[in-house]
C-alpha cells in the first residue's frame, strides 16, 4: 500500500502522533540551555588608516602593520 493510503484511512492515528511529534518538539525546545547574550568571538580587525602624500605601501609598511600589530592582543 501507498503512505498516503494508509494515513487517509488512519486519520485519528495520523492526527494523534503529529500532535504527540509536535508536544515532544515543543517540550525539547523548552529544555534547550540558552544564553541571552552569548560570547562571539570576532577573529579580524580592520584598520583603515589615510596619511595624504604617502604612498600606499609606505602607509601599510609604516603605519596600518603597527597598529594591527598593537591590535592582536585585543
Amino acid at each position: 500500500m501507498i503512505i498516503s493510503d494508509t494515513a487517509i484511512k488512519n486519520r485519528t492515528s495520523v492526527a494523534v502522533l503529529v500532535v504527540l511529534i509536535a508536544i515532544a518538539g515543543a517540550m525539547s525546545y523548552m529544555s534547550l540551555p540558552r544564553e541571552a547574550a552569548p560570547d562571539v568571538p570576532i577573529p579580524f580587525i580592520l584598520v583603515t588608516t589615510t596619511y595624504e602624500g604617502v604612498s600606499p605601501e609606505d602607509v601599510e609598511t609604516s603605519i596600518t602593520m603597527k597598529i594591527e600589530k598593537n591590535l592582536t592582543g585585543m
